[in-house]
């Protein structure tokens, strides 16, 4: 009866859940091994801790929305990569707003 429960419970089939869980480990192990570097990073190029951090959160985002992020071969770069081209948009946003202001 229990086993009936746990099966209403989780709207995913079987292998939806658990392909979403792994992609969760994965991203769960990049962030603890990675995230501080990543908002220095960001830090550096944005010159915002805050701005830094929501970025960072954002790529995570992004690679969680890979089919299969484990099968990206350099899951740190990719993550920088992702991180860096998100960084650039938000400098060219604030850059738009900032003239947008001047004129």
């Amino acid at each position: 009866m229990a086993e009936d429960a746990s099966k209403t419970l989780d709207p995913l089939p079987p292998e939806e859940g658990e392909d979403a869980r792994a992609r969760a480990e994965v991203i769960e192990q990049l962030f603890r091994q990675h995230n501080g570097k990543l908002v220095s990073f960001l830090s550096a190029r944005l010159r915002s801790e805050a701005e830094a951090a929501e970025v960072a959160q954002e790529a995570y985002v992004r690679m969680l929305e890979l089919d299969r992020p484990g099968r990206v071969s350099f899951q740190r770069a990719y993550l920088f990569k992702i991180a860096a081209n998100l960084a650039v948009d938000r400098l060219r946003k604030r850059s738009v707003r900032r003239d947008a202001t001047r004129a």
